[in-house]
């Protein structure tokens, strides 16, 4: 490889850097042109300089609230959500084990994207208006935040309602209480106050209907009428018969 390749490469390398500087810079300064063209030249410092950058705006960010910080609790997290699979029947129930997952990973995601939202607009929702370089960007970037945010709590509230319902579908009288421990649990870790009091009520109301059902059992078994029983027909016996005729002969005379 000689020195010309080298420079190629090298230039190569710059050029994109010192079209992106042209972009955020182009409605800021008048000789834009020169500093694009210094930063294709030294990419190396701007590269460096960029990328602690990202990582700064991300460690603020809710990825990093969602892989990192909420990390901690990741083994629990998985722990809680494979325990649901085995109380999934294997006949008779219309979800199936691919269903069930892809409804808990649903909601497990989007209740932690919802309480990891950070306090004001993301990175990616500044660049759209900065780019674009019109007054007021900073307006738009947290109504577009706003409406983001609005949007995930929607399908949050889909995913949990849904999560409820297969909940409910694999709730029966032999795993009531194992099964509402494990539900109870994956919804504290997930932070979701709203599903925990709705499991509540489900496992209350659960809890009724089955005392209701042991009662009427039970009293079907206590205050069952007895049916009387119609007696056999007996063979009179030889003694009677003669008994009878005698008495009919003499009323007869």
């Amino acid at each position: 490889m000689t020195w010309s390749d080298i420079t190629i490469i090298y230039l190569a390398c710059g050029a994109p850097f010192g079209v992106y500087s042209f972009l955020a810079y182009r409605h800021r300064e008048d000789k834009v042109w020169i500093r694009s063209l210094l930063t294709a030249l030294f990419w190396i410092p701007f590269a460096l300089r960029l990328l602690l950058s990202s990582l700064t705006e991300k460690l603020n960010q809710n990825e990093f609230f969602i892989n990192f910080l909420g990390g901690r609790n990741d083994e629990s997290l998985i722990s809680a959500k494979k325990s649901f699979e085995i109380y999934l029947p294997r006949n008779g129930y219309s979800m199936s084990l691919y269903e069930l997952r892809e409804i808990i990973n649903r909601y497990s995601g989007l209740t932690l994207a919802r309480n990891a939202k950070a306090k004001g607009p993301a990175g990616h929702e500044q660049e759209i208006f900065r780019i674009d370089a019109r007054t007021g960007s900073n307006i738009s970037a947290v109504c577009l935040n706003r409406r983001n945010h609005s949007k995930l709590s929607f399908h949050q509230k889909e995913s949990r309602n849904d999560f409820l319902e297969a909940f409910s579908n694999l709730l029966n009288k032999e795993n009531e209480d194992l099964l509402g421990k494990k539900a109870i649990e994956f919804v504290k870790l997930l932070k979701d106050e709203e599903a925990l009091a709705s499991i509540q009520t489900i496992l209350e109301t659960s809890s009724r209907n089955t005392s209701e059902r042991n009662v009427k059992e039970l009293e079907n078994d206590l205050w069952k009428p007895e049916r009387p029983i119609q007696p056999k027909d007996e063979p009179i016996p030889l003694r009677l018969k003669t008994l009878t005729a005698m008495a009919n002969a003499r009323t007869k005379d």
